[in-house]
């Protein structure tokens, strides 16, 4: 296994952070931990009215929770303005190696998947920009991916070619392309969720797109391999994000 990054856009959260960190370390990375150069910005938000010593208190635990981990290397970057493109932005401007896993902090892995097949999928199909973790249960032949379905190509679910644009890149936990990236960097704006523009409608993007795959790595008939534990921590502490959700940049207090 060559040494890759891991990319997360953190807030002010460590018990999520440390369940994300401990139940991908468990069921993904394993020993390939040693070879993760982590980026992780960490945005100072999700502290009611902005308490400067809850700030600080949640911070040190976050680094305690950073160090507990046998990360090849660390680097963070601090947004004390919360804002997610910017914080998205500054992971993807810093990946060094050829494959990144972006993996934010309120995500649970719940069983076992093969990295290094993962991995693997990049030096077999050399046109691949994107692999994720499935949040959708899969059948033998499709696996539905919000109202859209993939299609099963024999080693993974393949985002058809007229949908690229649509479903092929997202932020949920996903092993990609560097060079893919780094191609759609130029022409994606902070002013709005980057997730959003890496999609068809933005005409320099699409031609990027169209020259790659993407795709679901999940087992055939299979439970959905991913849960997104921020919801309820956000229903539990009173914070929801700003405007659309589809469409986040900004948190705020209910």
């Amino acid at each position: 296994m060559d040494n890759f990054n891991i990319t997360t856009t953190a807030t002010l959260r460590p018990e999520l952070l440390e369940k994300t960190l401990q139940t991908f370390t468990d069921n993904l990375f394993k020993e390939d931990l040693q070879k993760a150069h982590l980026l992780i910005n960490i945005d100072h938000a999700g502290v009611p009215n902005n308490d400067k010593e809850e700030i600080t208190f949640r911070l040190i635990e976050i680094y305690k929770v950073l160090d507990s981990f046998d990360f090849g290397s660390y680097k963070i970057n601090h947004g004390s303005k919360p804002h997610f493109p910017s914080a998205f932005m500054w992971t993807m401007k810093n990946i060094k190696y050829p494959l990144f896993f972006n993996l934010e902090e309120d995500w649970e892995l719940l069983y076992e998947v093969d990295f290094q097949r993962m991995v693997s999928m990049f030096d077999r199909y050399k046109d691949l920009a994107h692999l994720r973790l499935s949040f959708f249960n899969s059948e033998e032949k499709t696996c539905k991916n919000w109202n859209k379905f993939l299609e099963w190509n024999g080693d993974f679910f393949e985002v058809p070619d007229d949908l690229r644009g649509v479903v092929g890149f997202c932020g949920h936990p996903s092993l990609n392309a560097s060079n893919f990236m780094i191609e759609c960097l130029p022409y994606i704006s902070v002013s709005s969720n980057p997730e959003k523009q890496i999609k068809g409608h933005n005409m320099a993007i699409a031609r990027i797109i169209n020259r790659h795959r993407f795709g679901s790595f999940q087992e055939q008939n299979k439970l959905k391999a991913i849960n997104d534990t921020g919801r309820q921590w956000m229903v539990k502490n009173n914070f929801k994000k700003a405007g659309s959700k589809a469409f986040f940049v900004e948190w705020e207090e209910c």
